[in-house]
C-alpha cells in the first residue's frame, strides 16, 4: 500500500472555498435570499478592536526604540551591549514605519474608493503662528 501526502495549506484552502461555496449557493441560484449581516458585524468588531490596537502599537513601537537608546547610551563601553541597543531601536523605527505606512496605505485607499471615515484620526497640524 503506498503511503499518500497532501499539502495542508492545501487542505486548508479546499475547506474554506468549499464552505464559501456552500454557504452562497442558495443566493448564487436565488433560491432564497442570504442574510449577511453577521459579516457587518464581524467587521464592525473587529473594525472597533483594531482602532483600539493601534495606539497600543505605536506605543510598544516607541518603547523598543526608547529602551534601545536607553541601552546604546547606558552601555556605551561594551560593544556587545551597544550593538544591543542598536539592534532594538531598528526593530522600533520598522515598526512605526511599517505602522505609519500602513496607517497612510489605508487612509489613501479610504479616499480613493470614497469611504472616509469620520473617526480616522488625521495628520497632526502645526498651528499658525500670530504675525
Amino acid at each position: 500500500m503506498k503511503h499518500m501526502s497532501y499539502n495542508s495549506s492545501a487542505v486548508w484552502r479546499l475547506s474554506i472555498s468549499s464552505i464559501c461555496a456552500a454557504s452562497l449557493a442558495p443566493a448564487a441560484v436565488q433560491a432564497q435570499t442570504v442574510n449577511l449581516s453577521y459579516v457587518d458585524n464581524i467587521f464592525s468588531g473587529l473594525k472597533t478592536v483594531l482602532a483600539a490596537a493601534i495606539p497600543v502599537l505605536v506605543a510598544l513601537a516607541l518603547a523598543l526604540f526608547i529602551w534601545g537608546l536607553v541601552v546604546f547610551i547606558a552601555n556605551s563601553g561594551s560593544d556587545n551591549k551597544r550593538d544591543e541597543g542598536k539592534s532594538r531601536m531598528v526593530w522600533g523605527v520598522i515598526a512605526l514605519f511599517v505602522i505609519v505606512s500602513v496607517w497612510g496605505i489605508v487612509t489613501l485607499l479610504q479616499q480613493l474608493t470614497g469611504t472616509t471615515n469620520p473617526t480616522t484620526p488625521g495628520a497632526p497640524d502645526i498651528p499658525p503662528t500670530a504675525a
